[in-house]
């Protein structure tokens, strides 16, 4: 949201709730936006966005996007759009969803040399942005503070993407991940044993 600027009342969507797009839910939240829509194919990701503070969300599964994207931003036109995926389609559908003077960036890396294909002319015609994002634009002495104050006040719970597995489960937790059971799986080495032991 940094990179983005993020203004207080504005539509954002999240394609990809994953542990990078649940953190921007949460961070669009912070900013204050008026209505923020997690995209994802994965239920429980979805359901966990809004409780994190999604006040939409969009199962992109064999759905048309474009137009629940725009439904969900009623009048507004989407303002912000990131992409955690880095699946190009993925990309291409979030820079069609955005509104006039939209801008979006991409947080997921996709595979080296990938090409997404935009509309050059509907893109120009209402002043859309694609911008480019390393590390959420920010400058790590400022935002680390910020982000640490923010999760003391209760506004940016870290802990509601983490679940924690023994090292004998780690089976288990790689499985977890898979399904999307959990978002980030941690592992503890509290039985004593220590790593290439």
């Amino acid at each position: 949201m940094n990179a983005l600027d993020v203004q207080s009342g504005a539509t954002v969507a999240v394609f990809g709730t994953g542990a990078v797009g649940l953190a921007a839910v949460m961070a669009a939240k912070v900013r204050g936006a008026g209505i923020i829509i997690g995209v994802d194919t994965n239920a429980g990701r979805l359901e966990l966005a809004k409780e994190l503070g999604a006040t939409h969300v969009v199962n992109s599964s064999g759905v048309e996007l474009v137009g629940k994207i725009e439904a969900a931003c009623q009048s507004q036109g989407l303002m912000y759009g990131v992409d955690t995926t880095g699946v190009p389609r993925v990309i291409e559908h979030m820079v069609h969803c955005l509104g006039p003077l939209g801008k979006a960036l991409t947080l997921g890396a996709p595979p080296p040399e990938s090409k997404v294909q935009i509309d050059v002319l509907s893109h120009l015609a209402k002043g859309r942005q694609y911008i480019g994002c390393n590390q959420g634009n920010s400058v790590a002495n400022q935002m680390v503070p910020y982000l640490i104050d923010q999760h003391r006040r209760g506004r940016f719970p870290l802990e509601r993407l983490v679940k924690t597995y023994d090292i004998d489960n780690f089976q288990i937790a790689i499985e977890d991940a898979k399904a999307g059971n959990c978002i980030k799986p941690v592992i503890l080495w509290s039985n004593g044993k220590r790593p290439l032991q």
